[in-house]
């Protein structure tokens, strides 16, 4: 780590005693862990996206941003109760959703991979207007077509954007704006495929259920 790097998180990691020598093997993980739970990874990621925003000229909140979602096949390791078929794409595993602005990453969601894309969403979309007051316009694919949509401009006031593919295209295409969040998923690598205990994701994995359930209760139903 620079200098100008250790300036960024000094703060954060000396308070509290945060920040220890790491005396045996195992405790690295340990220590990722509780700073984790206390947030402060969050808080971390934060400041370099603000960081990087700031040294792009731009607002530290973005006002627009990209959501997508890729199934991955889970490791053995993985527990049924946390992993399962993908019936689109044939995967059973996990389910990582994606929001990023222009420049990177926002949020992340894992669930088991049967759960929906519109689920996921709501549940995305929820955190990042509390998060993110300037939040106005979110491009998705066809998957987040239907009452998502209408869900979005109601109640969080953000317009739901659909890029889509044209019918004629057989070979990979880029897309405008969601080549971004597909660089995101390149540079996450294949981070589902290990256990739960290692897995790279900001948020708990949640099952089918559990997304639905918050999915519901945004908007409305029970």
């Amino acid at each position: 780590m620079s200098d100008a790097e250790w300036a960024l998180v000094r703060d954060l990691l000396l308070s509290g005693g945060r920040c220890r020598p790491i005396s045996r093997p195992g405790r690295g993980y340990a220590f990722f862990a509780r700073w984790r739970d206390a947030g402060l990874v969050a808080e971390l990621h934060d400041r370099l996206r603000e960081t990087i925003r700031r040294a792009e000229g731009r607002d530290v909140e973005p006002s627009a941003a990209v959501i997508d979602s890729q199934s991955v096949k889970a490791d053995a390791t993985v527990a049924l109760t946390s992993r399962s078929f993908d019936t689109g794409k044939q995967i059973n595993g996990r389910k990582r959703h994606l929001l990023t602005d222009t420049l990177g990453l926002l949020d992340v969601l894992v669930t088991r991979a049967s759960t929906s894309d519109r689920d996921a969403a709501r549940v995305l979309l929820l955190a990042a207007r509390d998060r993110f007051g300037r939040l106005a316009r979110v491009w998705a694919d066809g998957g987040y077509t239907g009452h998502l949509v209408d869900w979005s401009i109601a109640q969080l006031d953000i317009v739901l954007d659909m890029v889509r593919r044209s019918d004629d295209t057989r070979a990979f295409q880029v897309l405008p704006r969601r080549w971004v969040v597909v660089s995101a998923q390149l540079a996450h690598g294949p981070g589902l495929r290990t256990s739960p205990r290692h897995r790279r994701s900001r948020r708990p994995v949640v099952d089918d259920t559990g997304a639905r359930r918050v999915a519901h209760r945004a908007s409305g139903r029970t």
